[in-house]
């Protein structure tokens, strides 16, 4: 009993033992056994361990049965039984099926050890071919049964054991379901990586082109803002140029000289006579006085206002107020009387803003005639004041 209960107690073990993605079969049965062997057919008791390599058409198995009281087939009295052991690593290729039977086939090379070497029967290897199935009961209990054909090397001859077993299998590990599932997810997840990658991707371009878009009207933009501001500075600097033009061709103070060449601009209309850029030298001021009194008449203190304008704007130049008189009278009050006129210009001068230091006032009396005293025309031509202007250095 003892030796029945070995194989069982050595797979038993082995379960204990077994990693993930493994199944273990306890099995029973019956082994027909060829003629010359001399050996009557008996029960066969044992276990297989397989790995389900999913990677692989085969997977791998390790098989180990045993068989005890195996009678000879002639009446042997001193021979009462015999007891065997069978070894094998095979490989399995187990069919796919949508339902609960998955048919398989088994191909592989086994060890035998006999106890009593009667009839040529020695230890040696066999050969084994086999065909099954698997009735799934839940998803990691099956019922397994298979036929089991072994061609053992004996004394140089082939001899030949049919196995009939059955067993149940217990899975271990992973179920091929899970399996299944796992890869199945780890695809679709790979997918969904490969699909928001793209999506990303498409989501990104999409971002860069829109900036691009913005940086390209932008510029565009810009582009047109600064030839539109171009624009309007040409337009701008051409019509200055224009009014530059106009005003440097134009002779404002009608002098005669153009306002581009005129150094001495707003000379009096009433004091035509100028220099070639514009300028007085010497002037008639064209001022008169009351007769026999110091007052200017209304058109004289135009004049000299206009003439203090003048000086304004030609700040290069100082003047000088010469006034002279006729021969009516004695000299020295004639000389007098031109230097107290003078200085009534010259004090009008400045009350119109000219600077004091530009402006000088000198009374020349009567000894510059510029005609005959004789006639009273002349003696009014004589009566007279001039500006004598000087460029200062």
């Amino acid at each position: 009993m003892k030796t029945k209960l070995l194989p069982l107690i050595l797979l038993s073990t082995t379960l204990m033992a077994i990693p993930s993605d493994f199944e273990a079969t306890p099995v029973i049965g019956y082994s027909y056994s060829e003629a010359n062997l001399d050996m009557k057919s008996s029960a066969l008791y044992g276990g297989e361990i397989q790995y389900n390599n999913k990677n692989s058409i085969l997977s791998p198995e390790i098989s180990v049965l045993y068989s005890d009281k195996v009678q000879s087939q002639n009446v042997i009295p001193e021979i009462l039984d015999n007891t065997l052991y069978r070894f094998a690593l095979n490989g399995v290729f187990q069919y796919e099926n949508a339902t609960f039977i998955t048919p398989l086939s088994k191909i592989g090379l086994g060890y035998e050890t006999i106890e009593q070497k009667y009839s040529q029967n020695v230890d040696s290897v066999f050969v084994t071919i086999g065909v099954g199935a698997k009735l799934a009961l839940t998803e990691n209990i099956a019922l397994k049964v298979e036929a089991i054909h072994m061609a053992k090397f004996n004394s140089n001859r082939w001899d030949n054991n049919t196995a009939l077993l059955g067993g149940v299998t217990l899975s271990f590990g992973t179920s091929m379901k899970d399996e299944e599932a796992r890869r199945l997810a780890q695809i679709e997840a790979e997918n969904q990586a490969k699909i928001d990658a793209r999506i990303a991707a498409e989501a990104l371009k999409a971002e860069q082109d829109a900036q691009a878009r913005e940086a390209a009207l932008a510029a565009a933009i810009a582009k047109k803002e600064a030839l539109e501001k171009a624009k309007r500075e040409a337009e701008e600097k051409a019509a200055a140029l224009l009014a530059a033009e106009a005003i440097a061709n134009a002779d404002d103070d009608k002098d005669g000289v153009k306002n581009g060449l005129d150094a001495c601009p707003n000379t009096p209309l009433y004091l035509p006579e100028v220099n070639g850029v514009g300028c007085l030298t010497e002037v008639n001021l064209q001022i008169n006085f009351i007769p026999s009194s110091f007052e200017l008449t209304e058109k004289s203190k135009e004049n000299i206002q206009a003439f203090a304008l003048y000086l304004r704007s030609s700040p290069q130049y100082s003047v000088k107020i010469l006034s002279h008189t006729d021969s009516i009278g004695e000299a020295r009050p004639n000389l007098r009387v031109t230097q107290k006129r003078a200085n009534i210009v010259r004090d009008m001068l400045i009350s119109q803003g000219v600077e004091p230091k530009r402006v000088i006032a000198k009374g020349m009396g009567e000894a510059h005639p510029i005609t005959s005293n004789m006639l009273k025309a002349g003696r009014a031509q004589n009566r007279r004041i001039l500006a004598e202007l000087t460029k200062i250095q």
